[in-house]
């Protein structure tokens, strides 16, 4: 319960300290993991929590979506940041299916 408070106080002083000029500042997509969603924040966790529950094919279906979509878009950072946490959703859910 102590772990699990501290870990809530940690993440918002994060949050707090991320604000720069009017915009959240997530932090690396590379520390979401998609199985905790521990290291997500904010729209990264509500990704990783829509995405973890799809099939693995649609998963791959929307990565490819997503990479040919980083060439056009004005968020490129957004997009690397989803690029990179169903990378982690898809090798999640091919691990945790496999076992089952």
């Amino acid at each position: 319960m102590l772990a699990k408070n501290l870990f809530i106080i940690h993440a918002a002083l994060q949050l707090m300290l991320s604000v720069v000029v009017g915009k959240v500042k997530y932090p690396p997509a590379e520390l979401c993991n998609p199985e905790t969603l521990e290291g997500c924040q904010g729209r990264q966790a509500e990704f990783a929590e829509v995405w973890r529950l799809q099939p693995v094919s649609r998963q791959i279906q929307m990565l490819e979506s997503l990479q040919k979509k980083i060439r056009y878009e004005d968020e490129a950072d957004w997009l690397d940041d989803q690029i990179i946490i169903l990378e982690n959703v898809i090798e999640f859910t091919r691990a945790t299916r496999e076992e089952l």
